[in-house]
């Protein structure tokens, strides 16, 4: 279905040049005359074809195409891999684009998976990005999610949660909201929002991450395959 949010996946390659951001983007797309932004990221515009609310129809509805604005940001290094993410308005064309990059990697390149402190973030982060809300398993064992509206809560969730593994954390990044799980996808903002203001809440979200050390690569099986 389409949400109205941002959707991005990150991930490593590993033994690749500097510009290897700019290498997939013109692949993938199709176009090679794209060059970087101001801020570094690479943006361009494509068609997806969507189905919108497959899981309320007693039959599978047709597809829908729909214009989509797609950006490529590099974010540094991470153990020694160039850790990209890859936003778009749809999970399903940021998903596409992550099971189908190793297919544009040069020889010798690699993508790397990146792991993510789920349960640390808030200890370590909510000094500086309040809390909006935590997903995960309970302390009786059932899925439980929690809330903290920034009007009720200015300050987040705080101090100790009543949860035994926490799945996703939604963090107020420069008024945006940026919820990540432990497999390094992420649902930010709106999709009306200034992309630059979504290029700089990523560069800072993973410049925190890796500061605390709350984020690690691992070689992915799935990915090279």
């Amino acid at each position: 279905m389409f949400e109205p949010f941002l959707s991005c996946r990150v991930f490593g390659v590993g033994q690749a040049p500097s510009d290897i951001h700019l290498t997939l983007a013109r692949k993938w797309s199709g176009l090679e005359g794209l060059n970087p932004e101001k801020d570094g990221s690479l943006q361009w515009e494509s068609q997806a074809f969507v189905r919108v609310g497959g899981d309320l129809w007693f039959e599978t509805p047709p597809l829908i195409k729909f214009p989509t604005h797609n950006a490529i940001i590099p974010l540094g290094e991470i153990d020694g891999a160039r850790a990209l993410a890859f936003v778009s308005p749809f999970p399903s064309v940021a998903s596409n684009f992550k099971a189908t990059a190793s297919r544009y990697l040069p020889n010798g390149a690699r993508l790397v998976e990146f792991v993510v402190r789920t349960g640390a973030i808030i200890e370590a982060l909510s000094a500086a990005f309040p809390v909006r809300g935590v997903e995960g398993t309970n302390v009786d064992g059932f899925h439980a999610v929690l809330t903290a509206p920034s009007k009720s809560f200015p300050g987040g969730i705080t101090g100790a949660l009543p949860m035994k593994e926490l799945h996703s954390v939604e963090l107020d990044i420069k008024g945006q909201s940026t919820k990540i799980d432990g497999h390094c996808n992420i649902e930010m903002a709106d999709v009306a929002t200034e992309f630059h203001v979504v290029s700089s809440c990523l560069l800072v979200l993973f410049a925190a991450l890796r500061e605390q050390k709350l984020i690690q690569s691992r070689p992915s099986q799935v990915l090279a395959a």
